[in-house]
């Protein structure tokens, strides 16, 4: 028998598998008597375990995973595992765009319907998440992906120490596969010099990486690969996402021609940077600082708006950018940290309680400076996701406000 934690959308893709493999199963409510000794804990990633839970995992032995860990378990393929604080979900949908793979987990697709959808399939393209990977074991994808780590998620993790070590668990336990990282994180240069695995690197400027940039192109095997000027995608954290896609694809042997059409026709993905009309663009993906300093360095000058739930956020990464910022509209429940700290900077801030009256502020002072509505916070405090604010924003939009 098996227990499960949580019904998020990771979990009904775990019963649809547990199903298929005829195993039992019972879903954990508070008045379940943890006599039992359960097989093994399945916990929807997110999910804060109880005292209760803790205890009972400790007494009896038992082990708590995630998804990925138990799929990986029960079905032997090619994991193409993509983390990092910002970038795994248009590193990993351009990924599928390049190979023809299914890209699955944190992109809202989970990991166990994928498997259940393509029973025939071998390469899977996975976005994970640190609370994916904070309880993986054993797990061993072909491919570990990590585009950077930030500061992130500490409400969850507790500290960023713990954040780190749940990112690292992607590449524990690889010993014949490959590593692709980024060469420019200290940290992660530092923590994977010496790991056995094969390493591929990329960087915006170092020429030992084994993918770089210099003179308006990307280099690899330091030989010119593809001009920057012919990639749709703009920015430079885009260009990490690029270059770490390239050497996944070319670790997967495909042909450069296909790799190279698929770059330079990806526009990206909704709610990331998205342009929705002349000057207003949609990154209602962005959670942390460090997605809103990607977007706000695409522009000299432009206008945030910018909110949600506070999770311990160091704005403080923003401060050598701020002269970009003509002014800001803050909302929900961190609004009045993102105000002291506007304010702190000499930069115009108002602030509201919905995104709505944000919007209807910025309508009001309609300029031709760019207004880009990244919230660098979570969502949670007035929304179920991202999306669903990201389409909010995109409502009043169509609403006319600008």
């Amino acid at each position: 028998m098996i227990l499960i934690l949580g019904m998020g959308i990771s979990t009904k893709g775990v019963i649809r598998v547990l199903e298929h493999l005829k195993k039992p199963y019972v879903i954990y409510e508070s008045s379940i008597v943890l006599s039992y000794r359960f097989e093994l804990i399945i916990k929807s990633p997110g999910v804060v375990l109880d005292q209760k839970i803790i205890e009972y995992s400790k007494n009896k032995n038992v082990e708590i995973v995630t998804d990925v860990e138990f799929i990986s378990r029960y079905f032997k393929r090619n994991y193409i595992g993509i983390t990092g604080t910002n970038g795994k979900t248009t590193t990993s949908v351009l990924m599928s765009k390049i190979t023809g793979e299914i890209a699955c987990g944190n992109i809202g697709y989970s990991i166990c319907d994928a498997l259940m959808d393509h029973k025939d399939r071998y390469n899977f393209i996975c976005e994970l998440s640190s609370f994916q990977l904070e309880k993986a074991r054993k797990f061993a994808p072909y491919i570990a992906c990590i585009l950077n780590i930030n500061r992130a998620h500490m409400d969850y993790h507790g500290d960023y120490q713990m954040y780190q070590e749940a990112k690292l668990n992607l590449v524990r336990n690889i010993t014949d596969g490959y590593i692709v990282y980024n060469f420019d994180d200290d940290f992660l240069q530092e923590r994977l010099k010496n790991h056995p695995a094969n390493k591929m690197t990329f960087s915006i400027n170092n020429k030992l990486a084994t993918c770089f940039v210099r003179d308006k192109y990307i280099y690899f095997h330091k030989k010119k690969y593809l001009k920057i000027k012919k990639i749709s995608l703009k920015g430079e954290h885009n260009l990490y996402n690029i270059m770490a896609a390239i050497c996944m694809s070319k670790i997967l042997d495909v042909e450069d021609k296909k790799i190279k059409k698929a770059i330079m026709e990806f526009n990206g993905v909704d709610y990331r940077n998205q342009l929705i009309k002349k000057n207003v663009y949609n990154d209602a993906k962005s959670t942390n600082p460090y997605s809103t300093l990607a977007a706000l360095r695409m522009h000299d000058n432009c206008r945030l708006i910018c909110g949600g739930y506070p999770r311990n956020e160091d704005l403080s990464i923003l401060d050598g950018d701020v002269y970009r910022l003509n002014k800001v509209y803050c909302y929900g429940k961190g609004k009045d940290i993102i105000k002291e700290y506007m304010e702190k900077k000499g930069v115009k801030v108002d602030s509201f309680d919905t995104l709505e009256e944000a919007c209807l502020k910025a309508k009001k002072e309609k300029k031709k400076i760019p207004l880009i509505y990244s919230p660098m916070m979570a969502s949670f405090d007035q929304y179920q996701s991202y999306i669903e604010r990201g389409k909010e924003f995109n409502t009043y939009y169509k609403k006319k406000l600008y």
